[in-house]
């Protein structure tokens, strides 16, 4: 699709309720020194889509063994992206730009320790997670129609559900593992969903090419209270430009069905608007499944849905499957069973006595 572009500046207004560009993704034209061999681009795969632009640097002189070049990762997440613009911008105030490279240097981390921490042994796993596609036994639904399930495989995403399955992590510490895990899982689920803007900036050298996160692209983020609280804490650092609508919903520990008890959702929706429901625990399901329907009252998309979660559940995720189709669901890992009293074995308790230090 056709890149708009335009002539950012500190002034330009963004109405976070304009309708959205058409354009999802565009393409920036990358200059290299002579020093650099020719990009390796995998234009449309999950590999770049995950590992971005990677340029192979060797000597003129000499052709070094594959193993002995320095490798040099261009993730191109349009977070990153959106982050290196805001730092280009010479008009960015001091505070806003140490937050954009605290943030760049949080994404980029992340990135760089993908394939560092050995945890998997396939290449293909590391890149892509372990994606289960839900349906019926009795009918092949359309592709587009397949609820998908991500399992990121990222060691830090194992090592911050690894902190929260300790009965003897103490409060903080719990909170601020679901908080990062939380942090995680909304970058991987952001990684090919929100459109960006492309246009040119005055750095504090010369002119320069930037693409942004397109402001005018509603994003919305709805905490299921109060667990979902601290599953979303970081919400508004990862995801620029977001409006956070609370939903509470209570769990009757006889039934196990849901009750309502705040909902501050919108009559109606941006059309287009990104949601991203977050909810750490997804055991029975019928929590989720009350909060979706809320969604599709309405009249949001399935497609426009992705559900946060740190664990998940075969029934929660059977019933998401054959009720919201198109559904796409990012946890942490997924635990094989329920037991009587709507908990997920070994799953990880209470998550909101344990974020919040109570005792229900």
């Amino acid at each position: 699709m056709a890149a708009s572009r335009v002539i950012f500046n500190l002034t330009l207004p963004f109405p976070s309720d304009a309708p959205p560009v058409s354009s999802t993704c565009h393409t920036l034209s990358l200059s290299h020194s002579s020093l650099f061999t020719t990009p390796k681009i995998v234009c449309s795969s999950a590999q770049r889509r995950t590992c971005g632009v990677v340029y192979s640097h060797m000597t003129m002189e000499e052709k070094l063994p594959a193993e002995n070049r320095m490798l040099v990762y261009v993730p191109p997440h349009p977070l990153i992206k959106h982050w290196v613009s805001v730092l280009r911008n010479e008009q960015t105030p001091c505070p806003i730009f140490r937050n954009a490279l605290a943030e760049l240097g949080r994404l980029l981390m992340y990135e760089a320790a993908r394939d560092w921490l050995i945890v998997c042994s396939s290449a293909q796993r590391r890149t892509c997670g372990v994606v289960y596609s839900h349906m019926t036994m009795e009918e092949k639904l359309p592709a587009e129609n397949r609820m998908l399930v991500y399992v990121p495989p990222h060691p830090l995403i194992k090592h911050w559900v690894s902190v929260m399955r300790n009965k003897q992590t103490p409060c903080p510490i719990f909170r601020n593992a679901m908080a990062e895990l939380g942090r995680l899982l909304m970058y991987e689920a952001a990684r090919d969903w929100l459109p960006t803007v492309s246009g040119e900036i005055e750095s504090p050298v010369t002119v320069a090419s930037v693409e942004f996160i397109d402001p005018r692209q509603p994003v919305a983020v709805i905490p299921i209270l109060r667990a979902g609280l601290a599953l979303a804490e970081h919400a508004s650092s990862i995801l620029p430009a977001t409006k956070t609508y609370h939903l509470g919903i209570s769990r009757n520990k006889e039934t196990l069905q849901p009750a309502i008890y705040l909902n501050k959702l919108p009559e109606k929706f941006a059309d287009g608007c990104k949601i991203f429901v977050v909810d750490p625990m997804l055991a029975s399901g019928a929590t989720m499944v009350a909060a979706l329907n809320l969604l599709k009252e309405r009249g949001v998309d399935n497609k426009h849905v992705k559900v946060i979660s740190a664990v998940a559940a075969p029934p929660a995720l059977q019933k998401l499957s054959e009720q919201f189709p198109g559904l796409h669901v990012y946890t942490g890992i997924i635990d094989p069973e329920v037991h009587e009293k709507g908990f997920i074995i070994p799953g990880l308790g209470d998550a909101g006595d344990r974020s919040f230090g109570t005792d229900s």
